[in-house]
């Protein structure tokens, strides 16, 4: 009897290990797949936008910082379509200023209501490590930062030079949400397995002791 009880024990154990293994790869690689497929959305929209911009009239924004500035509405407008149409958290524009050695916002997507949104000239006293790589040339697409997915990419100037940084972020909450629901919903599936097995293997034992 006491060598079935030992048996239960240790099938459990392996089927339990397995279980985890299984689960572990499955969520690994579940993450995996809707950050890559959301870090391509949010890669595909930063294209579009900074293939649309007039760089000439960039560099006379950031030089000015004149939200009177034509192309400060226009580049505005055209970014908040863009935004929107890709169903994205944020579009925004910044650069670094050498000499101040800080971060300048040059244009921001979000409404002017929300108290994340950041008006033209403001300055940040540092940047994010995506706005840090992409100015030395080296865009970061993808980036799974606490709640967002984004990309940043450098605008360059008719002389090759990165002049500032162009920035999408999706909002992944909900992703994120959605990933820890279903994660425990395979722990419950779990667990239940594992009582049915062991009462399974347990009433086998003692059919077969009797």
């Amino acid at each position: 009897m006491r060598s079935d009880r030992k048996k239960i024990f240790v099938i459990s154990v392996i089927i339990l290990f397995c279980f985890l293994i299984v689960m572990g790869l499955g969520n690994y690689r579940a993450e995996q797949l809707a950050v890559n497929l959301t870090g391509e959305t949010v890669t595909r929209a930063v294209n579009i936008a900074k293939e649309g911009l007039n760089v000439q009239q960039l560099q006379e924004l950031i030089a000015t910082l004149d939200p009177s500035h034509p192309y400060y509405k226009e580049l505005q407008q055209q970014l908040t379509k863009i935004k929107t149409e890709h169903n994205l958290e944020d579009i925004f524009i910044i650069y670094k200023d050498m000499k101040e050695v800080n971060w300048v916002h040059i244009i921001d997507t979000r409404d002017s209501t929300d108290p994340k949104h950041r008006e033209l000239g403001e300055r940040l006293k540092s940047g994010s490590v995506g706005a840090e790589r992409a100015i030395r040339g080296k865009a970061a697409d993808g980036l799974y930062q606490g709640n967002y997915v984004s990309s940043y990419q450098g605008i360059k100037n008719p002389a090759g030079e990165i002049i500032a940084v162009i920035v999408g972020d999706y909002n992944a909450q909900s992703m994120t949400e959605f990933l820890y629901t279903t994660r425990y919903v395979q722990y419950g599936v779990m667990a239940v397995s594992i009582l049915l097995l062991v009462l399974t293997l347990f009433v086998f034992s003692r059919k077969k002791t009797n």
